[in-house]
């Protein structure tokens, strides 16, 4: 199954999904705080995506605080909270999960959570959690090809490189709901 940002033309967008219809407003985007370059890269990509949809972005820093679900709680909880929320970074799947069952959330009837992860065990998790491969059996080897090249070009001046990788999967734990939206 392809993912990526979605392209529907739903009213109220998912943030980062072609697996459900949305119901509610753009989905909130879930990052631990540190700042690297895929951060910055993904969160940019997410704001652009909201940007273009006319939707306002939710960017969740999920904080390495002794209270690191406070800041999901409260987007979780709020009147106008996301139908969808998308953990840039492995942890963040569990972490939207104990958020959202503290919240009373039914995933995925209330609440649908991808995470990018490779990690197999969120398939027994309960409920079991959609998830993103980043597919490093293809993007690790194109990314070390990559840099070669640039290490041994002569004249090589300095620069931003970019591999492309053509292909990602993910992986859907749950059965999508049918869900319909009036006027569609």
């Amino acid at each position: 199954m392809k993912c990526g940002w979605t392209t529907t033309t739903w009213p109220r967008p998912v943030a980062c999904s072609t697996i459900w219809p949305p119901r509610g407003p753009a989905g909130s985007l879930s990052w631990p705080g540190r700042e690297r370059s895929t951060t910055r890269a993904r969160v940019a990509a997410y704001t652009e995506w909201c940007r273009r949809r006319g939707q306002l972005p939710q960017v969740v820093q999920n904080t390495l605080s002794p209270h690191p679900d406070g800041p999901l709680d409260r987007v979780l909880a709020s009147p106008e909270r996301p139908d969808a929320v998308f953990g840039i970074y492995d942890y963040c799947g569990r972490r939207a999960l104990t958020s959202a069952a503290r919240l009373g959330l039914r995933v995925p009837e209330d609440l649908l959570v991808v995470c990018a992860s490779e990690d197999p065990s969120y398939a027994s998790c309960d409920p079991p959690v959609s998830t993103l491969s980043l597919a490093p059996g293809i993007s690790l080897p194109a990314a070390v090809t990559a840099l070669i090249d640039v290490i041994e070009t002569a004249g090589h001046t300095s620069g931003t490189a970019a591999t492309e990788v053509g292909w990602m999967s993910c992986r859907r734990t749950v059965p999508s709901p049918r869900r319909t939206v009036a006027g569609l």
